[in-house]
This record gives C-alpha cells, structure tokens and sequence, in this order.
C-alpha cells in the first residue's frame, strides 16, 4: 500500500500552481506556449522553496530552475537583431543573462555555481544552444566561439512576432 500525506489547503494550491507552471499549462489546464508560461509567472508567484537538490546527484529539482527552453527565444531573438546574425558566445550568454534577470526569471538556485564552478543558469544557455543548434536553428559550422543564427531560426523568431507573441 502507497504511503498517504496529508497537507492543508495552501500547500496543495502551491503545488498545482507549481505543477502547471512545470507542465507549460494554464489554470484551466490548456497547453501554453514555453515563453507566455515563463513571462506570465510573475516574481511573487515563484515557488519560495529553500534550495533543494536531488538526492546523490547535486541536480536542482524540477521548477527551482528556470526550463531551458526558455533560454531559447531570448538567444534567437538576440542574434537577429545583430549584423549578420552573428556574435561571439560571451556576449550572447551576456544578453540572454541580463534580459532574463531583468525580468526576475531567473531564480536563485539558477544564480548558483555547479560543481564545474560554472553559473547555473551560463550552463543551461550553453545546453540550449546545444539544442537550437542541433534542429538547425543555428549555425553548425560557425566559426568555434561564434553563435550565428540561421535561416530557420529567423524563420522562427518570426513566427513568433507574426503570433504577437512578446519577448
């Protein structure tokens, strides 16, 4: 037999909040797109959990940390915008810090160094980078330090004006 746990009313809101947040899910349970459920998640309504990490493994558990999708749009839209489409990865990584920080989305456990002596959250644009690279939403064969973005990614960041989608 399962174990139960019972927890007052306040903390189960909390936790379907939290849960919804983590699903990309509105209150009524509809699919929101990744940047509208990270922009609609205002600072007061961000999870106050003190840091918690994963058993044996030193990882942030889920919703402690900003998604790494939403690292993504931030970085399209930063190379569009550059001539050429093109900066060298410091700088991005800079950008996508500030713009994210402006708007309170980054939380403390992603303000934290990892083992590696890396800042979290530097670490998970790096791993998004990864990922638009990989669908083609940048360059492959820039040159090494360089994030270039392609025609794809273009084609993306503009879908997602033409949506009226806001960054």
């Amino acid at each position: 037999m399962s174990p139960v746990i019972e927890i007052d009313d306040e903390v189960f809101a909390f936790l379907q909040q939290l849960v919804r947040r983590l699903a990309g899910l509105d209150a009524a349970g509809q699919e929101v797109p990744v940047t509208e459920a990270i922009d609609a998640a205002a600072p007061d309504t961000r999870p106050r959990i003190v840091d918690v990490l994963l058993p044996d493994t030193g990882r942030a558990a889920p919703g402690l940390i900003l998604r790494e999708a939403a690292y993504e749009r931030p970085v399209l839209d930063y190379l569009e915008q550059q001539p050429l489409g093109r900066a060298p990865s410091r700088t991005v990584i800079n950008a996508v810090g500030e713009y994210l920080e402006s708007r309170g989305l980054l939380t403390d456990m992603d303000k934290k160094r990892l083992n590696s002596g890396e800042i979290r959250w530097r670490a998970r644009a790096a791993f998004a980078r990864k990922h638009l690279k990989e669908r083609g939403d940048l360059d492959g064969n820039a040159p090494r330090g360089i994030w270039q973005i392609t025609n794809q990614g273009r084609h993306r960041v503009q879908e997602w004006r033409d949506a009226g989608r806001p960054l």
